[in-house]
């Protein structure tokens, strides 16, 4: 699994590296501005990012109530680079009473290309995912006869992400993420998810005072794997410091 990308990882930090590096001289030509990637957090040319957000979804394998929640921390290396951490807890019952509970950890390293109008952006990711393998009844013992089962122990991945995000007016953005990553022993992943968040500081821009950017957004957030697909809507707010 890893020799198979490690080549085409490899490839994509050095081109992002030449391709992307002089995003940082640009983006303070006509003053402070900042983008919203949605769950993935915010882009300013430089400083720390934390972003909080979580919503319900539906499983496909699964007729039941779920819900997620997410926090992701980010760090402006450059302009055109950051690294950022990201831990997303799901969980909930399905319709037999038993409960579901899957944890994600992952971590990536991000490269932009950006403007006041338009940014876009794409990196590597590994992660580590944690789920149940056995199915827990709220009123009875451990069992595999709901519909919620084979969710495996656990997996690591590795993997793409690229998304963009444009400006709609002052105030307001649109992003589109997606995320393509090859898991062992779960295999293939894929993600994608779109946004629309309004630019809290613009409409107060006293707030620049105390924080570089605050963003608060809605959206959609759709995953298949190889066991099923799940997806539903999410809240969230990004601030820069």
């Amino acid at each position: 699994m890893t020799r198979r990308l490690r080549t085409p990882l490899l490839a994509l930090l050095l081109a992002a590296g030449a391709l992307f590096a002089d995003s940082g001289e640009k983006a303070g030509d006509d003053g402070f501005y900042s983008h919203s990637l949605g769950t993935r957090g915010i882009w300013t040319p430089s400083g720390l990012h934390a972003t909080l957000s979580g919503g319900r979804f539906s499983r496909s394998e699964c007729d039941g109530a779920f819900s997620q929640a997410g926090v992701d921390l980010a760090y402006m290396y450059r302009p055109w680079l950051a690294g950022h951490g990201e831990a997303t807890i799901s969980g909930g019952l399905d319709d037999d009473g038993n409960t579901y509970a899957f944890n994600r950890f992952a971590f990536a390293a991000d490269f932009f290309k950006t403007r006041r109008t338009w940014i876009v952006y794409g990196g590597p990711v590994v992660s580590v995912n944690q789920g149940n393998d056995w199915v827990w009844d709220v009123e009875n013992e451990a069992t595999q006869s709901g519909s919620c089962v084979d969710l495996g122990e656990g997996s690591a991945g590795v993997g793409l992400e690229v998304g963009a995000a444009f400006r709609l007016s002052r105030f307001f953005e649109l992003s589109f993420f997606a995320l393509a990553e090859e898991n062992y022993p779960l295999d293939f992943h894929l993600q994608l998810a779109t946004a629309f968040a309004w630019e809290l500081t613009a409409s107060a821009p006293s707030l620049r005072g105390t924080v570089s950017a605050v963003w608060l957004f809605g959206g959609v957030e759709w995953a298949w794997r190889r066991d099923g697909g799940e997806g539903g809507p999410t809240l969230g707010a990004s601030i820069g410091f």
